[in-house]
């Protein structure tokens, strides 16, 4: 990562020299990553953990052997 203060960017660059692959950033692009990356990682934290609840409560729908009529009116 390379930043340049003269264009207020930041240049982010992955791969070997001749697959290289570059992307551009504003500094304000950047910082408002830095703040909402904390936000992400909490929601995501908060689905994995949700994600074994909703996995059990799958199961025991999908072995339920009841019916509920649905209700005509």
């Amino acid at each position: 990562m390379n930043t340049s203060t003269s264009y207020k960017s930041a240049v982010l660059s992955l791969g070997q020299k001749k697959n290289r692959k570059s992307i551009l950033f504003k500094i304000h692009e950047l910082r408002y990553l830095s703040y909402i990356f904390f936000m992400n990682k909490n929601q995501l934290i908060k689905y994995t953990e949700a994600m074994a609840d909703e996995m059990n409560y799958v199961h025991l729908a999908i072995s339920s052997n009841t019916y509920v009529e649905p209700l005509l009116m």
